[in-house]
């Protein structure tokens, strides 16, 4: 009897032992497989990935700055240029930022018939510009609950820290953007430093609000491209023609050599008289 049992129990024993192993060796993975999907996830992932880079200062500041310019540059009158030969002095306007209105002025001048030289030993007259500053100002109004900060949450050695924020609820939002330019210029004969002309100093704004009710948001601003579009410079660009925004369109003839030292269409301006030894 006793052999009996163990017999039947170590028969038992060595099933289960089978039946287990048995078990085990279905339940893996061919290697194959593995390697496929490996590479399949590794694929997938690559057609996925892209780089986007900001620039440091978005369209609407750009705009902002640059339609302001443009408003303050337009009341801008150099008709008592017209014919002469200037310099344009940017001494008081250094900034890199204030490029925009530097060529915005020297069109201005182009527009109205001055000619404009290449050097300041070169003109007759020097236009010396200035602007007061060139800037945004902004506003903001919340109705409802702001974001409120809970804390920065550790990262990695040597990167820094993530702030987590609350959720913004905003019932009614509002954020407005003034961009404002002044510019004005002085010109005077470069070989006596009398005065000929001054103009300004001019203002000029652009705006942009952002406005939030219970979820539906609107627009409104003078700047692209939220600004509605104008039906006559709509039609004038199919048509094939740039607007021009200042001055006369109709392009001039430099003059000759010859006639620039008494240009035909130059304004009556009185020269300075001759300086007494």
């Amino acid at each position: 009897m006793i052999p009996l049992g163990t017999n039947a129990a170590t028969k038992s024993d060595s099933m289960a032992i089978s039946i287990g192993t048995h078990y085990q060796t279905r339940s893996k993975p061919p290697l194959a497989a593995m390697l496929l999907l490996g590479v399949v996830v590794w694929a997938l992932s690559g057609c996925t990935t892209s780089r986007t880079t900001d620039p440091p200062k978005t369209a609407t500041e750009l705009y902002l700055l640059s339609i302001a310019i443009d408003n303050a540059v337009k009341p801008l009158s150099g008709e008592k240029l017209r014919g002469r030969l200037v310099f344009l002095d940017r001494t008081l306007a250094p900034d890199k930022d204030q490029d925009y209105m530097v060529g915005a002025v020297r069109s201005k001048l182009l527009h109205g018939g001055a000619r404009v030289a290449a050097t300041r030993e070169s003109a007759e007259i020097i236009v010396e510009m200035r602007t007061p500053g060139v800037g945004i100002d902004r506003t903001e109004l919340l109705v409802g609950i702001p974001g409120i900060p809970l804390g920065a949450v550790a990262s990695a050695a040597g990167v820094p820290g993530t702030t987590l924020t609350t959720p913004e609820l905003a019932l009614v939002k509002n954020l407005t953007q003034w961009g404002t330019a002044g510019v004005a210029y002085v010109a005077y004969w470069r070989e006596t430093g009398e005065l000929v002309t001054s103009s300004g100093p001019h203002i000029g704004r652009s705006y942009r609000e952002d406005w939030t009710f219970f979820g539906y948001s609107r627009t409104l601003s003078n700047i692209p491209p939220t600004r509605a579009p104008d039906v006559d410079e709509e039609m004038r660009l199919e048509e094939g023609f740039e607007a021009q925004p200042t001055g006369d369109a109709t392009p001039r003839e430099p003059a000759s050599p010859v006639d620039a030292a008494v240009p035909v269409d130059a304004a009556p301006l009185v020269h300075p008289p001759e300086p007494t030894p």
